[in-house]
């Protein structure tokens, strides 16, 4: 079961930046007059019985004004799913306003929600981690080859690599071969996630003056949170100032999930190549990037 749960409408949190919450998908309808004068008293009363009974996190009512100061989204609260029978009557009462009034809404279930900044015995609060790209110090070496290991894993699990049928798959890269990367000069990155690594790519200038990205990764269990999008954004970027026309990689050709993905990013399938220490074919994307500058003049 998931541990987390959220009412949320179609429409946008001037406060949160975030879909709007049950409570404030119904207070519109009452500013609005669209609810009832019954309606609304129901509501009304909910809303007291929710005041006196769950706490108020420290960020709302005359703290909300220092994050809108500062520029920041408001954090968003989530109930917790095992929270008491009495509270979740409550909610449904509430929904069914929502249904009376055909007032769309989804009901979220999840287990990552954000960072955690607030708990108490019923909701969470949480907000949007501080997230940045930055070049990765030979210190940080060790750490990276870690999260390149844990992110390839679930590759080589899927095609059933293993170190005795396919060795150099980058699930078992050696440290070596990393250090050997950083002596040689490629430009390494990680995505860091309130500080921890989180994701990680590399850009290698070649003979023909395109750079290879290399290893682009990210930890499982923050996978979906856009942050792979993030890093291509990033190295694309880097790859423009530095005054080359092409971003190359390479793909398991038969990966149609991956070649996806990068075919969505604007990469263009431009060739194989079968080697003989691989089990598998490689496929080659290009990004242009002097092609995407014209497209956007």
């Amino acid at each position: 079961m998931q541990k987390f749960m959220r009412v949320q409408g179609r429409e946008i949190s001037f406060k949160t930046k975030k879909p709007a919450g049950l409570f404030a998908l119904c207070w519109r309808r009452i500013r609005d007059g669209i609810f009832s004068a019954e309606d609304e008293a129901e509501f009304r009363a909910l809303d007291v019985w929710f005041r006196a009974n769950l706490p108020i996190p420290p960020f709302y009512d005359e703290n909300e004004q220092k994050y809108l100061d500062a520029g920041k989204p408001l954090p968003v609260t989530w109930f917790k799913t095992d929270c008491p029978p009495k509270m979740k009557e409550k909610t449904e009462k509430i929904i069914s306003l929502l249904d009376k009034y055909e007032i769309p809404y989804d009901v979220v279930y999840s287990n990552y929600v954000g960072r955690i900044i607030y708990e108490d015995e019923f909701q969470i609060g949480v907000t949007e981690p501080e997230v940045e790209i930055r070049p990765i110090i030979k210190e940080e070496l060790p750490d990276v080859l870690e999260l390149i290991h844990k992110s390839f894993a679930t590759v080589a699990a899927n095609l059933g690599f293993t170190k005795e049928n396919c060795p150099g798959h980058t699930s078992f890269m050696p440290m070596e071969k990393l250090m050997n990367f950083y002596e040689w000069g490629f430009l390494m990155y990680g995505l860091f996630e309130d500080g921890k690594l989180t994701g990680y790519f590399s850009l290698a200038k070649m003979p023909d003056g395109r750079y290879e990205l290399n290893n682009l990764s990210v930890l499982p269990e923050k996978r979906h949170a856009g942050y792979g999008s993030m890093m291509i954004d990033f190295a694309k970027k880097k790859v423009a100032e530095l005054g080359a026309d092409a971003i190359l990689l390479s793909i398991i050709e038969d990966s149609w999930v991956i070649k996806n993905y990068y075919q969505m990013h604007g990469f263009k399938h431009i060739g194989t190549q079968k080697f003989e220490h691989l089990p598998f074919t490689c496929g080659f994307m290009e990004f242009r990037v002097c092609d995407k500058a014209k497209s956007t003049e």
